[in-house]
């Protein structure tokens, strides 16, 4: 029976779902919702059945929009075809809401479904009261969803010799409760279909350790945008596993352990080592507070004890090592080596972060970053670990913004990418 709200979204936007799911919980606590995300996954559960078992279970779908949701894989080929098969044969409903600037509007089968905000208004653009609006108002309109569903698909009555009782006649009649009618025309439900990845057809891949790296697998570039700190020393590492004995069975891992490796020599290691795997569990606040915690890379030089260490989120306790200072030519230009795209952006611009920082400041704030920002067309965009050479406009001050912080946008006359 389809009887529950089901959340997706990207990892990148989880900040987003715990807030949602914070609104939700008022309706959980009274037992009038069941919702499921992600989150909920324990250590040891088959994540791609119980994803799949939960996607059978809804009712009501909630879909986080962001260019990271529309640009994952996992999610397009696994969860959102059963909800629309759903949506289009049982009157599933569909609810997304935009939390940060994308293409939505692009993307013929999402953008048929009316968003719960406006487009070009996104809840990271919004202040804080008005993104605790949009949660409550979306909390609620999934409630009252969900009646309408549970009303017009009512669960079949359990026969007397099932439930091994005399009948009763207690039913409670919801059709006064809801004041909304939407008709839906049923179809037959469409036979179960099991939707496997690209990455690899191991059997294993039903394990939270699959589920932490597939996007990485995918795509090994994006390590680019990993923190990488050095620590000195840790000496006990049976706590930390192999990271090619755990991995060795998913295919892409040579790529992958080979982009690990190269980004640890960017940031100072002589490569010698075993890189390994380090779990920070979710009370120490690295990243997100789920119930997952966050997945690192390490590694031990052997010659002189140094540990480096490369997280997707943020560390708080350790310091980044001092960033390369960036100094110009004798003409004014700057070379620098590209290392992330900033992908949560309007699309009128493109925004690119330098490997090093201007010289032009004359105090840095920790964790500092220095982006070159542009209109779109413009300049020829680079790519992660292009060179590039450019010549500087104007140099702005530390700024916020919702995906990162402690930034600076760089201004230019010229760009060009270097052979």
């Amino acid at each position: 029976m389809r009887d529950q709200i089901f959340i997706s979204y990207s990892h990148a936007d989880s900040d987003y779902q715990l807030r949602l799911r914070t609104h939700l919980s008022i309706f959980e606590r009274s037992g009038s919702v069941k919702y499921w995300s992600d989150t909920q996954l324990r250590t040891g559960d088959q994540w791609r059945n119980e994803i799949e078992n939960n996607l059978e279970k809804t009712a009501v779908a909630i879909l986080l929009v962001s260019a990271d949701f529309l640009d994952s894989d996992f999610i397009r080929s696994n969860e959102l075809p059963p909800l629309l098969d759903a949506w289009e044969k049982e009157g599933v409903y569909i609810l997304p809401v935009i939390v940060k600037p994308c293409s939505f509007s692009h993307v013929t089968e999402l953008s048929r479904f009316q968003a719960v905000n406006d487009p070009e208004y996104t809840v990271a653009e919004m202040n804080d009261a008005e993104r605790e609006r949009t949660w409550k108002n979306l909390a609620e309109i999934a409630y009252r969803r969900l009646l309408e569903y549970q009303e017009k698909h009512p669960e079949p009555p359990v026969s007397d010799f099932e439930q091994g009782r005399p009948s009763s006649s207690s039913f409670i009649d919801l059709s006064d409760l809801i004041d909304i009618h939407i008709e839906v025309e049923e179809e037959p439900q469409k036979p179960e279909k099991k939707h496997e990845p690209d990455v690899t057809s191991h059997e294993q891949e039903d394990d939270l350790l699959f589920y932490y790296v597939h996007d990485l697998l995918e795509d090994p570039s994006r390590l680019q945008s990993y923190y990488v700190y050095t620590y000195e020393h840790i000496d006990i590492l049976s706590f930390l596993p192999s990271a090619i004995d755990f991995l060795s069975a998913y295919g892409g891992c040579p790529a992958l352990i080979h982009q690990v490796e190269e980004l640890f020599r960017q940031n100072g290691w002589e490569g010698d080592g075993e890189i390994r795997l380090m779990w920070f569990p979710p009370f120490l606040r690295i990243g997100v507070e789920d119930t997952w915690g966050t997945l690192a890379w390490f590694v031990k030089q052997n010659n002189n004890g140094t540990s480096f260490i490369a997280s997707p989120a943020a560390i708080p306790y350790l310091t980044l090592p001092n960033p390369q200072i960036l100094t110009p030519d004798a003409d004014g230009y700057y070379t620098a080596q590209i290392a992330e795209v900033r992908r949560k952006i309007n699309p009128q611009y493109r925004c690119f972060k330098l490997r090093g920082l201007l010289d032009q400041v004359s105090k840095y704030k920790e964790d500092e970053t220095h982006w070159l920002l542009y209109h779109t067309g413009d300049f020829q965009d680079p790519s992660v670990n292009d060179w590039v050479r450019f010549k500087v406009k104007t140099v702005c001050g530390l700024r916020d913004f919702p995906d990162i912080q402690n930034t600076r946008n760089i201004y230019l006359y010229s760009l060009e990418i270097l052979p």
